[in-house]
């Protein structure tokens, strides 16, 4: 964001919802990484090797379906909904009584 502030002067709305959007799926995909590396280190500790597989299994697909569909869907419709559009405001015609000149307020 700096760069562009550098550059352009200004960062547009789009570019730092873009920016927020990929930092928020990178810190999902890195959640996943981390949840995946913990439910394979503990499960094992807990009900053994072999009942540990299925529940991982099960699991790791629980998960994953949970971080890149339901949170990602979340996380797109939040940054890719339409913002409210302010009116345009009209300009405003004024003319004098005495005066044959027309002026614009904008």
């Amino acid at each position: 964001m700096n760069q562009l502030k550098k550059n352009d002067g200004a960062v547009s709305r789009a570019e730092r919802l873009l920016m927020f959007q990929m930092i928020i799926y990178s810190t999902l995909v890195m959640c996943d990484s981390l949840v995946t590396q913990l439910f394979a280190f503990i499960l094992p500790l807990f009900f053994g090797r072999r009942i540990s597989v299925i529940i991982f299994g099960n699991l790791t697909g629980f998960n994953q379906l949970l971080y890149f569909t339901l949170l990602t869907s979340f996380a797109s419709a939040l940054f890719l909904k339409k913002r409210k559009d302010k009116p345009k405001r009209q300009p405003m015609t004024i003319t004098a009584a005495r005066s044959t000149t027309k002026t614009t307020v904008e």
